[in-house]
Order: structure tokens, then sequence, then C-alpha cells
């Protein structure tokens, strides 16, 4: 529980700071008015705050529950967002192989997906340090009780499978059972234990659990067990922006975030109204003035949930984003830092449409 807490929250100040970072990057990533060179270098500093966010993500995960809010996601479409990332870490001398079935779907957050094809993929790549075949795999199986016995946390049912195997060095048998302990590791350069320990917890979580297979000097196979999902419907594009006047009221003590967030939502068409605290916020909302959506830090000295409940009474219309960076699971009404315009895009619409 300690370790929880901490984890928390550094997630929250370390998170706040990368959304900034990451948000301005993204914005200049973007922009046609300046250099391509320059564009590149934006987008070369996104990459780096995109993996600093990885680390605080793995630390917080090993001890969040789970949402009873998540809704399925498209594995090989989560696998595929992440496919850029994989094949330019994997270097020349690794030949990277997907085989993915389409219309496989979980109850895991699409980041979580990420997270765990990240893991998996760059301990296979640490065990390949004279290149090698690396294949990225999913799948629907079904698990019956004789399976679901040899294997603990097992039971029976329909399955997503998603498969990482390596040409790599392959592990001893006697270490296949230690190595989601978080303080595991196989020496410089090889499978670290806090990767794989995110790996388990995101799968336990989830009603799920992991295998591993491995012949020294042949190779090793890193198995994901999640529950299947209802397929996921198709959705709107998510950046389509504003309806005509639709207002935001973004409430955020720090001046960064605060001006980050306008930015965003105003290149979707949006009117954005920007408030400094929850007093400020509170004349604002109860002024009279159009207000669709209420966007606040849930780190608000005052209380931005607090302030979300007073103002639900006087304003029972008005829809809510809780924007968090201590590594809170995804919920309907809430953001996680950091976010991308996408991101904020797709959230903001979801609310406003009811989804």
């Amino acid at each position: 529980e300690a370790l929880a807490g901490l984890a928390a929250g550094v997630a929250q100040d370390f998170n706040s700071i990368l959304t900034v970072i990451s948000g301005y990057c993204e914005l200049l990533a973007t922009d046609a008015s300046i250099s391509i060179a320059a564009r590149d270098h934006a987008f070369e500093a996104l990459r780096a705050a995109e993996t600093a966010g990885k680390l605080t993500q793995q630390l917080v995960a090993l001890n969040s529950p789970r949402s009873a809010e998540e809704t399925p996601i498209d594995v090989s479409a989560a696998i595929r967002k992440v496919e850029p990332s994989v094949r330019a870490s994997m270097g020349r001398d690794i030949e990277l192989r997907i085989s993915l079935e389409e219309g496989a779907a979980v109850f895991v957050d699409a980041s979580q997906i990420g997270q765990i094809i990240a893991n998996l993929t760059t301990n296979s790549r640490e065990a390949m340090p004279r290149g090698g075949i690396l294949e990225i795999a999913s799948e629907c199986v079904h698990i019956d009780a004789d399976f679901a016995s040899e294997h603990i946390g097992a039971s029976p049912g329909a399955y997503v499978r998603i498969s990482v195997r390596d040409t790599g060095l392959g592990i001893p048998s006697h270490l296949i059972g230690k190595l989601t302990d978080p303080m595991f590791s196989m020496g410089k350069s090889r499978v670290t234990g806090l990767g794989l320990s995110t790996v388990h917890a995101i799968a336990v979580r989830h009603g799920g659990f992991i295998t591993a297979e491995s012949t020294p000097g042949i190779g090793a196979t890193f198995s994901v067990y999640l529950p299947l999902a209802p397929p996921v419907l198709p959705e709107d594009d998510p950046m389509r922006g504003a309806r005509p006047g639709e207002t935001v009221l973004i409430v955020e003590e720090e001046s960064l975030g605060r001006d980050l967030s306008r930015e965003m939502l105003e290149r979707l068409g949006y009117r954005v109204i920007a408030a400094s605290s929850v007093e400020e916020a509170e004349r604002i909302a109860l002024s009279g003035r159009r207000v669709d959506l209420l966007m606040a830090s849930a780190a608000l000295c005052g209380g931005g949930a607090d302030l979300t409940r007073k103002l639900s009474v006087r304003r029972p219309a008005l829809k809510v984003l809780l924007v968090s960076g201590r590594g809170e699971p995804s919920r309907a009404g809430n953001l996680q830092k950091p976010f991308s315009d996408e991101m904020l895009g797709r959230k903001v619409r979801q609310i406003l449409d009811g989804n």
C-alpha cells in the first residue's frame, strides 16, 4: 500500500509535466508553418516523452485496480498502433513478423495492450544480441478444463491470446517461475523482472494469465491470455471536433497545462473558457454563460471532484471530464495524463455525445 501510494503521488506530478512536454511537442510536430527539420526534432522529443510516460505506467500498473467501466477494444488495432515503434526499436538484424486475428476484443485499455507488447518485445530484443526473428500474434482460443488445471490463474472459457516469440538465447527451465518477480533479473541486457511483473499484473487484473515456454539456445514464447469480449463497434472520427457553439470550461491551476488544453481544444473548434481555481470556475459555471463540458483537474486545491458534485446540483445537464495524473484506471468520465490531442478530442466528443 505504501509503494502504491508513493507511485501514485510521483505519477501525479510527473504525468502533469509530461502532458505539457508531449502536448507542445505534438503541436510543433504537426505545425506546417515550421521547417521539416524542426518538426522532426519535435517528433523525436515527443517519442522520448512517450517513453518516459510508459515508465510511470509500469510502476502504477502494478497496484492499479481494474475499472468496472472499461469498454472492449480491438486487440489487432491496439497492436498495430504500436507496431511502428516496435519496428523502429528492433534494428536491422531482427526480422519482425506479425499475424493478427481481426475482430478479437478484450476489456483492457488500449494503452495497456501497448504496454504488454512493448515490455515483451523489449525482452525479446535483448535476448537476440546477434539478431533473429520476432513474431507477434493474436488469436481467439478456447481454454478447456485440462489446460486450465495446468496453469495458475486460468479458468475454462474463451480468450484472446497475445503471443510474442523470439529465436533468442532462451531461458533455463528452473528460472521460468521467477520471471514475474519484480526484483528478478537475468543480468545486463536480458529479461527484466519489472516489465514481466507489469504484464502479469495487467493480465491478472483483467481475469487473464500468462504462460512462458523456452528452450535455451532456441528461443522463448510468452503468451498473455485475456478473456474474450464482445466485438468492437465502428466509431466516428474522434477528431471531427466541435459542433457549433460547443463550449468547454477548463479549470486547472497550472498555467502550462491550462494553456495547452485550451490550444488543443481550440484547434478542434471548441470555444474555451479557462479558470485557474475552483472558485473562479464555479462563478463562471453559475453565471449563465453557455458551458457544455467542465474539464477539471482531479488534483485541484478545493477538489475537482467536489466542484463537479456541487455543479451537478445547480447545472444537472453539465457534462464533466476529470483529468488525472495518478494512474487510475480508465473510466467513462476521466482522462489520464499524459494525453495527446487525439485522446483529448476522442474523450471530449464521447462525453458530449453521451457515449
